[in-house]
């Protein structure tokens, strides 16, 4: 399943993509099919299927039943136009160019990043890997979705991309074994931590230079796990504006998935719906020879395997 948050018009509603045009409004489709059944499982899907994507997560296994059921049912009605007509699919099915794709999870309780997480090309003697995660946070403000615009903020000069595989809590995870930590992993999405260096290295910590509006893009769909071949070789690409400035693999990380939610849930309890950016491969612009930093008219296209393109126009802060 692919998972989404979009807006028709009339506010932020949970769906999911039926294809690379079409997105399926859920919790619509679940009050008409429950308004018109006499099945009493069929009049449970409005409680199960929730306006909110960290809701469903937090609904657990018998609302996730509920999606795949109703997804399910769309699959044999289009190509039955009775079927289609007693769903109302005409009103529930929406073209991506008529609506608004949202961040996939708008209030998760946590976004939690991980620095420095992948390997170099080479490791020799001089180069010193983490022995721990290294931990910063971000705050839900941060969040926008795909061809939202990320702002450079007055207060920076310096503001720099970074391309990142992100992971979805499904489960309240606390204490969990890294054998079992994939289990708590509700599906994974494309995400851009944008990053004021200048602020960074003026505070000597992360928080602030980490924290300005509109530095988490993330989309454009939650992809459950059963869709990803393998989670350990994904390519992780980043344009800027057109020019390929990052290309590296999931394979290069250095601490791994079942690693870092393991790590975490031992510090403090996981909840679904929070967010675990793991990390950035080689490229960012203030390492790069000259710098490259965000300005007003660019435009950042991150990709990684599987899970779609984060597309985002840039633009200045205007007070």
């Amino acid at each position: 399943m692919r998972l989404i948050m979009f807006d028709a018009g009339f506010g932020p509603r949970f769906g999911a993509l039926l294809d690379s045009r079409r997105a399926l409004d859920l919790p619509g489709l679940a009050r008409h099919v429950g308004a018109h059944s006499d099945d009493p499982r069929d009049a449970a899907l409005p409680a199960l299927v929730p306006d909110d994507s960290v809701a469903f997560l937090r609904l657990g296994v018998t609302a996730y039943e509920a999606v795949q059921g109703l997804l399910a049912r769309v699959a044999c009605a289009e190509g039955d136009p009775a079927s289609a007509a007693e769903l109302a699919l005409d009103r529930h099915i929406h073209t991506l160019d008529r609506i608004t794709l949202l961040a996939p999870v708008l209030a998760p309780e946590k976004i939690i990043g991980i620095g420095m997480n992948y390997r170099p090309s080479t490791v020799g003697p001089e180069v010193r890997l983490p022995k721990n995660p290294l931990i910063f946070a971000k705050w839900n403000n941060t969040l926008v979705g795909p061809k939202q615009e990320i702002v450079v903020p007055q207060v920076s000069q310096e503001v720099d991309y970074e391309a990142e595989l992100a992971v979805i809590i499904g489960r309240r995870a606390k204490n969990v074994s890294e054998v079992d930590a994939l289990d708590y992993v509700a599906g994974y999405t494309v995400a851009n931590d944008v990053t004021a260096r200048d602020v960074q290295a003026a505070d000597r910590q992360w928080v602030r230079g980490k924290t300005s509006d509109t530095m988490s893009p993330l989309g454009p769909a939650i992809v459950t796990p059963d869709e990803i071949a393998d989670i350990n070789n994904l390519q992780v690409r980043l344009w800027l504006n057109g020019e390929k400035l990052q290309d590296g693999n999931t394979e290069m990380l250095i601490f791994g998935i079942p690693t870092l939610v393991s790590f975490l849930s031992h510090s403090f309890t996981l909840q679904p719906g929070d967010v675990i950016l793991t990390g950035t491969p080689a490229g960012v612009g203030f390492k790069r020879e000259p710098q490259v930093f965000l300005k007003h008219g660019d435009r950042v296209r991150v990709s990684v395997d599987v899970l779609g393109e984060l597309d985002n126009p840039v633009v200045a802060e205007v007070v």
